[in-house]
């Protein structure tokens, strides 16, 4: 591991560097729980998060963005792009991994949304690793480590943090901030916090692992556990809103009341909303909760994994912790594994 030694007055100089330029986002205290918001200020991030109660997702693809404005008396549409730069600051490792997910759902097979890559063009990420909490189950599904997919990683090293470079804007940033290259013992410090880290993950699949768990759901279409979490699902659509590779959305025109100004607009949609797989003729394809519920585990771990080459869930544990009834991914997997 090559990379620098980071103390907190170097992350509080580069933090205040990157306010005079980008719109930084990081995780911060609110009420009982954190979340993802633009500081003022660097003694506004809380470095010690466990996890955030919406993903960073939320600057990249917003709960409502408009797409476009129009007027109709004009026959005119202008599309509306943010091109703000931004620093999302602080990302564990599953919510990096989920970002990559979405670049590749965002650009697969040269289908490229302009409004999502205006954004991610404009992003630098800078990641933090973490201690595992009660919900998460990353080692599961390959998202215990960033591997890529950062400008820089941050791992608790003693009293700093080891800050590895995954990018050409990463390089510079470390440049510009004058910090010393790490030492070896720097470095032996992240790899034991590392090891310590993996060792603390309780919460797992069983008998598969993150390549064989879609051969396991395959072979599960039919089986009676999928209508025993039916008695149990309130489909109110928690788990989807909060997923950090969640991205269906809606599309809906929102006209004012001259009838002739208005904005087109997309809207966060979930696979577990009663109406999402309902067509116009009135038929739904997915009507029962069991259906549901199948669906957002087989799109998880089993349909997008030969797209993607792993599994869509990162094992961040929100859709757990955001259930009021305790659905839980691993508890479903190991129940089909018996």
């Amino acid at each position: 591991m090559q990379g620098y030694l980071l103390r907190e007055d170097d992350l509080k100089r580069l933090i205040n560097d990157l306010m005079k330029s980008y719109k930084v986002v990081a995780p911060i205290k609110k009420e009982t729980r954190f979340d993802f918001q633009e500081i003022e200020k660097f003694e506004d991030i809380r470095m010690d998060y466990d996890t955030t109660i919406l993903p960073p997702k939320k600057f990249l693809i917003p709960p409502v963005e408009t797409l476009l404005k129009f007027k109709r008396s004009a026959n005119k549409a202008e599309p509306v792009f943010d091109s703000t730069p931004t620093v999302l600051f602080g990302l564990h490792p599953c919510d990096i991994k989920a970002i990559k997910h979405l670049d590749q759902a965002f650009t697969e097979n040269n289908n490229y949304d302009r409004h999502y890559l205006n954004k991610r063009e404009k992003t630098l990420i800078i990641g933090l690793d973490c201690h595992p909490y009660d919900y998460c189950f990353c080692s599961s599904v390959d998202s215990i480590f960033a591997k890529d997919g950062f400008d820089i990683m941050l791992t608790p090293a003693g009293d700093g943090y080891f800050a590895e470079v995954g990018s050409k804007n990463g390089e510079e940033l470390m440049k510009r901030l004058g910090v010393k290259s790490a030492s070896e013992s720097d470095a032996k410090k992240a790899e034991n916090f590392r090891a310590e880290k993996e060792k603390k993950i309780v919460r797992k699949f069983n008998k598969v692992n993150a390549t064989t768990v879609k051969d396991l759901l395959a072979k599960s279409w039919d089986h009676k556990h999928w209508k025993e979490l039916e008695e149990r699902c309130l489909a109110c659509g928690s788990c989807n809103l909060v997923c950090p590779t969640c991205f269906c959305f809606d599309v809906q025109d929102d006209v004012s009341l001259n009838l002739d100004d208005g904005e087109r607009k997309r809207i966060w949609d979930g696979c577990m909303l009663v109406d999402f797989a309902k067509v116009g003729s009135g038929e739904n394809f997915r009507e029962h909760r069991s259906q549901r519920i199948r669906h957002r585990i087989n799109r998880k771990f089993n349909y997008l994994h030969d797209r993607f080459n792993s599994p869509t869930c990162v094992g961040c544990g929100r859709c757990v912790r955001a259930c009021t009834v305790k659905i839980d991914p691993v508890e479903i997997v190991n129940e089909l594994s018996k």
